[in-house]
């Protein structure tokens, strides 16, 4: 179950903070699926405006994503992870 993922946009250059973080999940998913496990849980949920889940507090400009903006986020890092033969359904 993987949920409360959080991200400030402090990460430079912008352009590949995208690549770097679903480089970290499709390694994650990687590193658990070598241990055994076969099914992961995503939570994908928005926080709502002011609240913060991992960071202590995000930069005012920061925007938070929509619903669908964000599942698509994550369903471009499983088709990643789908291309590496790591996750083999969604």
């Amino acid at each position: 179950y993987i949920s409360y993922l959080d991200s400030v946009h402090y990460f430079q250059p912008r352009c590949y903070r995208t690549v770097a973080y679903h480089s970290i999940l499709v390694e994650y998913l990687r590193f658990v699926k070598e241990r055994g496990f076969h099914s992961a849980h995503i939570w994908s949920c928005p926080p709502s405006k002011g609240d913060d889940y991992i960071f202590y507090c995000h930069p005012a400009q920061q925007l938070t994503p929509r619903d669908d903006m964000l599942c698509a986020w994550y369903h471009g890092m499983l088709d990643k992870a789908k291309a590496e033969g790591i996750v083999l359904e969604t």
